[in-house]
């Protein structure tokens, strides 16, 4: 089957290129369409297009000049199965996935439908593409619908919905949102009228805001932060990585609470500790949050009931290995901490007594300022505490419940590797 991407069209206005090359996280949309195409196994790409400009991606292309006459004409006549996706659409790789593996003998259609996911940056509904064996019929439906438009029968301009009605043989005028595949996550088309693709370009990029790590670290786990932590998230691609050391030594709630402090007010952070390893998909898990509109605490290894991708209260945690948060919320947990009274507090009065750490007062700033917020654990196998291993610790060295953590751990091959190089790393202590 043939991939035909559809360039017919070339609103020319934003950032002075058309639409389909419009770049978000630092690659062009068709490109990307492109690359995803191929991830997948499909190698018979074509683009239609009568402009020079898209000569430059990595496609075949056929000169074909769509312009004038019904919008239908966009799709370019062959006899040969045929799957059309619009060139100006922003695929998700799931979505990209879903249109290379769904069979059909005739025809498909798919787009958006409500409702929509919290990651869609449009209000209604857009079509992405039609996957088209029946190559006859497709094209009888195409001049059917131009019939009809003729004869007034459709209220608008046809375009890839009245033909889908067209092809279904339903009402027209009408969109029936149950009977095509629908595609709902991030996956969109940009426009470029009325300013809307600037927005729609700046909801997308956010999706790619780089992670942001910050490591809190003891100057007795500086040889395994910078050796083998940072490293392993550099492998994945993760840059923006701070580290903040307690080199005056005041203990990891002073440090947390005066990290915090110098966070910018903008922006989430993912904050890990100095003991913990990372499994190999921690940068796609990490990025499957949502920016701001969640947070992620822990691992949770009392709850028996815990499977990846569940939910936990706040006082089901535990393990405090990472947490995810706003800037702007750790910047107030801080705050809480040194303007709280905790002479009559007899938990806060316990952190200091007993060195509970930043666990406890994160926890308890919660309770008091957020009691109703969505709070999620994160998965089970993506970070975990190895303090067993490396040892170190200011207060403790060893775990009683690490085979109860450890448990949760699929990726044993990592675990092996953290211990492979501490054979040949690890300082004399």
């Amino acid at each position: 089957m043939k991939y035909i991407l559809m360039c017919g069209s070339i609103d020319m206005g934003l950032n002075g290129l058309p639409r389909q090359l419009l770049t978000v996280n630092g690659e062009r949309i068709l490109d990307r369409t492109i690359r995803l195409l191929r991830e997948n196994g499909i190698d018979d790409i074509y683009i239609t297009t009568s402009h020079e400009i898209f000569k430059t991606c990595d496609a075949e292309i056929i000169e074909y000049d769509s312009t004038g006459g019904m919008w239908t004409k966009a799709f370019y006549p062959t006899d040969e199965p045929t799957c059309y996706i619009f060139g100006d659409v922003f695929f998700s790789p799931e979505a990209i996935k879903t249109i290379v593996e769904t069979e059909t003998d005739d025809i498909q259609f798919f787009a958006s439908a409500p409702p929509f996911g919290d990651k869609y940056p449009k209000k209604f509904a857009e079509p992405f593409a039609f996957k088209v064996v029946n190559t006859e019929r497709f094209f009888n439906c195409i001049e059917r619908t131009n019939q009809l438009w003729r004869i007034g029968k459709f209220k608008r301009w046809p375009i890839s919905w009245e033909l889908w009605q067209v092809i279904k043989g339903t009402q027209p005028n009408i969109i029936n949102y149950h009977n095509y595949v629908a595609i709902n996550d991030y996956t969109c088309d940009v426009d470029t009228w009325h300013g809307k693709g600037a927005q729609e370009l700046e909801q997308l990029q956010k999706l790619f805001s780089p992670v942001h790590i910050m490591i809190h670290a003891c100057p007795k786990r500086m040889w395994y932060v910078e050796g083998y932590l940072i490293p392993k998230l550099q492998e994945q691609g993760i840059e923006n990585i701070t580290v903040w050391e307690d080199k005056e030594h005041k203990g990891n709630l002073e440090s947390c609470m005066q990290s915090f402090l110098s966070l910018p007010e903008d922006g989430n952070t993912w904050h890990l500790q100095d003991d913990v390893v990372i499994s190999k998909d921690f940068r796609q898990l990490a990025e499957a949050y949502d920016n701001g509109r969640r947070i992620a605490c822990g691992i949770n290894t009392l709850y028996d009931g815990f499977v990846r991708g569940t939910t936990a209260l706040c006082n089901m945690w535990y393990s405090f290995p990472c947490i995810y948060i706003p800037n702007k919320m750790a910047r107030e947990c801080a705050e809480w901490w040194y303007e709280k009274d905790r002479s009559g507090h007899r938990e806060l009065k316990g952190i200091v007594e007993y060195g509970n750490g930043d666990d406890s007062v994160f926890r308890l700033f919660l309770y008091d300022k957020y009691p109703d917020i969505y709070v999620q654990n994160v998965y089970p196998n993506m970070v975990d505490h190895i303090d067993y291993l490396i040892g170190g610790s200011q207060i403790h060295t060893t775990r009683k419940q690490k085979e109860v953590r450890a448990r949760w751990w699929n990726e044993e091959d990592v675990i092996k590797d953290v211990q492979n190089w501490l054979f040949y790393h690890r300082p004399n202590q």
